[in-house]
């Protein structure tokens, strides 16, 4: 008996296969045929996606909810491990209800914002995600945020009056005090320290709580609350605040220790990995130091950002069975995807989709500036020519959304209009991108302040 997802799917590969033969006919056919398989993949996946999003949002799905799901059906499965410490899911369910539970006592509701500045932990885990079974929004402050003005910026640009701050952060926390004598300060000790005097004892108030069930609070959230804030690096100014709603979550770590990595994934039994390009390249420096030869075998990496050399060197090093390489930015409203281990690229859209597929790769100068025809609208690059990449925005598709920042003006900069025809609407990535004919995308530079997490 086969299902609704796998009629869908036949019906729209023949729809694909039909259009493509009808209008593309000069495109070589033993691209398509050499690329099927990868393609076909990569349609079953975005397929499946796109009913799993629709699920979601039919039954109205959060963050707060799924994980109650999760914590009573596995209670005690182990949901982190941290250092020498186990998490149960029963654990983290606990202490995030507590902190829900207190910020509400305290009178925060739905729709208020609380500042987070903590080291990624357990404990950070469950502050964030006891915001979220109350309904208020975590504005995810980055901890390389030591300047009293920046912090202060991205405090009141993720509309917060309220911060909750790790111990490591007292004395940044202090010096904030002259710049914002208004904020609320909650200081949550995950090592021992003093309480600052205008600060209160978040871990001791939790411990005196015993009565936190959030049920009727968990209930209340809806598909389309913002559950946090996620801030751009600023590289051009001061960071912006991304918006993250809860349809966005449903489709950050403590430094990185190099000497660490494969005695932690020997230890935990490590199936997958995330990395940044960075760390790929240390772990290869710090192996070529050591000559210590890794006893443990990864059989998938995921991440963003690894270049080419680096790549051909690690999976020869490390014999990693697949790198799975990633492209997407905080506020962006796209990703790419590389399924098949080509080296060195992003990821990849099929020929096929290219009467479908949002994404754009449009001429530009070197500042990124896109360069207009007569009619004054941007020209599509050829293959293996470099170009600026766009993604059209809707309105109506969620997941080519375009939420922004909580900066209406920001936002604006980051949308061109009447890009191929008068009316539309594409989010300009500021980066620049090489496709080639199979269609693999390549990154080559970036020319805005957009906050990758490839490079």
């Amino acid at each position: 008996m086969f299902s609704i997802i796998d009629i869908v799917g036949v019906a729209f590969l023949v729809g694909i296969v039909s259009t493509f033969f009808l209008t593309f006919q000069r495109k070589s056919l033993a691209i398509i045929i050499k690329t099927l398989p990868r393609d076909l993949k990569l349609i079953w996946m975005f397929l499946r996606l796109n009913y799993n999003f629709i699920y979601h949002l039919q039954i109205n799905s959060t963050l707060a909810k799924l994980f109650r799901i999760t914590a009573k059906t596995y209670p005690n499965k182990i949901a982190f491990h941290f250092e020498d410490e186990d998490w149960s899911f029963e654990r983290v369910d606990i202490l995030s209800s507590k902190v829900g539970q207190y910020f509400k006592n305290l009178g925060y509701k739905r729709g208020d914002s609380i500042a987070i500045l903590m080291d990624s932990r357990p404990e950070f885990v469950c502050v964030v995600l006891g915001l979220a079974k109350i309904g208020v929004t975590a504005a995810l402050i980055n901890v390389n945020v030591v300047s009293k003005d920046a912090l202060a910026h991205a405090i009141r640009s993720g509309n917060s009056n309220s911060l909750l701050y790790g111990s490591r952060f007292r004395e940044v926390v202090e010096n904030l005090q002259s710049v914002m004598p208004e904020l609320k300060m909650f200081q949550f000790n995950d090592q021992p320290a003093e309480i600052l005097p205008e600060a209160s004892d978040i871990c001791s108030k939790l411990e005196e709580i015993t009565d936190y069930s959030l049920d009727v609070d968990i209930d209340a959230g809806n598909t389309s609350e913002i559950i946090f804030f996620i801030y751009t690096s600023g590289t051009t100014g001061l960071p912006k605040a991304s918006i993250i709603r809860n349809t966005r979550y449903i489709l950050g770590f403590l430094t990185f220790k190099l000497g660490n990595f494969w005695k932690d994934c020997e230890k935990f039994q490590c199936t997958v990995s995330q990395y940044i390009g960075e760390m790929a390249r240390y772990v290869l420096a710090a192996h070529r130091k050591s000559k210590e030869k890794p006893t443990y075998t990864l059989p998938k990496m995921f991440g963003n950002g690894m270049k080419p050399e680096t790549w051909k060197k690690f999976i020869k090093t490390f014999k990693v069975g697949q790198i799975f390489e990633l492209y997407g930015s905080t506020e962006g409203n796209f990703g790419l995807f590389n399924l098949d281990n080509t080296v060195g690229s992003i990821g990849y859209i099929p020929l096929l989709f290219d009467m479908f597929a949002p994404v754009l790769l449009v001429k530009c100068h070197p500042s990124g500036e896109p360069i207009k025809n007569n009619q004054g609208f941007c020209q599509p690059c050829a293959y293996n020519e470099p170009g600026l990449l766009l993604c059209q925005v809707s309105k109506i598709f969620l997941l080519t959304k375009f939420d922004g920042y909580t900066d209406k003006k920001a936002s604006e900069k980051k949308l061109m209009e009447g890009v191929l025809r008068k009316g539309d609407q594409y989010f300009n990535s500021g980066d620049v991108m090489m496709r080639d004919e199979n269609g693999y995308f390549y990154f080559l530079d970036r020319t805005g302040d957009t906050f990758r997490h490839c490079r």
